[in-house]
């Protein structure tokens, strides 16, 4: 999916965090994407490509995410990074230098199932996609304003008491961005609740309202099972 679909500030009134996460990131996907997959076996994904590459796409001409098809900001280059190592960390395989991962739907927030063409600019068409378990690592859309921001995800206490040490040590968090060590370690850490999708907080909703995204690196031809352009929905597999 493209990057400006994320680059939204946002801010929650913050609650308390919940129950320690497992140790493995491996486990917190496979988890989460087994509660996504279907009777198939697979997960039904949304992307939105823009319209200059979908017949690539759809041929197979394009199958992974090059940086000059990507709209990333380099403001949030951070938190694509970070994105991009905790896929390696989680056990997806197919990074590649100078390719950034494919950006999909899982569920829309808000009881929306999926998007619709009225997501994205009239640039843009938008594919359904059946995905294998294994090659996808789910996150919380809403928290993922978190590293897309730069902030600490904490309490209200203990980030208070990150700021103040940052005061004493002549250093802003909101305008020094990556902090030096060991503080920039501590907040990308704290980032890791963005893959726990019952985790509720001041970033948040409950898991029946989140948006959940998700991010791959390979779009196949058949891993593509419909189109959905404007007035106009394609099913791929029922063409067949």
């Amino acid at each position: 999916m493209p990057s400006s679909f994320h680059n939204t500030e946002l801010r929650f009134h913050r609650h308390t965090r919940s129950a320690t996460l497992p140790k493995s990131l491996a486990e917190i996907r496979r988890h989460w994407c087994e509660t996504f997959t279907n009777e198939q076996g697979r997960i039904t994904a949304w992307t939105f490509v823009p319209k200059t590459i979908v017949k690539q796409v759809l041929s197979g001409a394009i199958q992974t995410c090059s940086m000059e098809h990507s709209e990333q900001d380099p403001s949030f280059r951070l938190a694509y990074e970070w994105m991009k190592d905790a896929m390696d960390e989680a056990g997806i395989k197919g990074r590649k230098p100078d390719i950034n991962p494919w950006w999909c739907w899982i569920r829309m927030g808000g009881g929306y199932a999926k998007p619709t063409d009225l997501n994205a600019d009239e640039n843009f068409v938008l594919l359904e996609l059946s995905l294998a378990p294994e090659d996808v690592l789910l996150s919380d859309f809403h928290m993922w304003h978190v590293p897309l921001n730069y902030w600490l995800n904490a309490g209200e206490e203990a980030d208070e008491a990150f700021e103040n040490e940052l005061k004493a040590a002549g250093l802003n968090i909101y305008t020094q961005k990556p902090l030096p060590e060991p503080f920039h370690s501590r907040v990308q850490a704290s980032w890791r609740d963005v893959f726990s999708l019952d985790r509720v907080n001041g970033f948040t909703y409950e898991l029946a309202n989140k948006g959940i995204q998700g991010v791959f690196w390979t779009l196949s031809p058949e891993n593509i099972i419909g189109i959905v352009e404007p007035d106009l929905y394609v099913d791929l597999e029922e063409d067949n």
